[in-house]
């Protein structure tokens, strides 16, 4: 089986976390190979692979794709702009997502993450290592869910919101604006 093309958004910190999770997934290296890093820094490569100008890069259609930019603005453009483009999800293969959970495309699953059963994530959303997505959760767009963070059963998330590092979303609480931000370690008791 040949292998299909694949190019990582991002050449920064978190792109090489995510650089790593792709490499330690045995599944996905089996199905794609990582041809280069596109973005706008002005580096040759990155972590041994070449990087494209994304103003320059000839996207094709037999090409996949992954956002590895923590920013949800930058994000955000990306996923406006490249609305047609394939992305795939990349997963550590410590992170655990149930088979009755429902998952989009372009999702980072950082090690150690859990994703519990009855739960919809939609798309370009980073689980990161340590985080826990309890049963029955709804999660949008583009959410940024920082290490050892927690979603309470039952909850609600709109699109391009921010949980810190250890925050705790309470169960049946829900997150029904976009672009909301809770620091690190912060309890969140009342729907916003």
């Amino acid at each position: 089986m040949k292998k299909k093309s694949l190019y990582i958004f991002g050449s920064g910190g978190f792109a090489s976390e995510v650089y790593d999770w792709f490499n330690e997934n045995r599944d996905l290296k089996k199905k794609f190979i990582l041809k280069g890093f596109i973005s706008k820094d002005k580096k040759k490569s990155f972590l041994g692979k070449p990087v494209y100008a994304e103003n320059k890069f000839f996207f094709k259609e037999n090409y996949y794709f992954h956002i590895a930019i923590g920013d949800i603005k930058k994000r955000q453009k990306i996923i406006n702009f490249y609305k047609k483009l394939k992305f795939i999800n990349i997963q550590h293969p410590s992170s655990v997502l149930s088979k009755k959970s429902k998952v989009g495309v372009g999702n980072s699953f950082g090690p150690n993450s859990v994703i519990c059963p009855n739960t919809i994530l939609g798309d370009h959303n980073i689980i990161y290592y340590n985080s826990t997505i309890s049963h029955d959760v709804k999660i949008g767009l583009n959410n940024f869910i920082g290490p050892g963070a927690i979603l309470l059963g039952n909850s609600k998330i709109k699109n391009s919101n921010f949980f810190g590092a250890n925050s705790i979303l309470i169960q049946n609480v829900n997150i029904k604006k976009n672009s909301q931000f809770f620091k690190a370690g912060l309890i969140i008791k009342k729907t916003y």
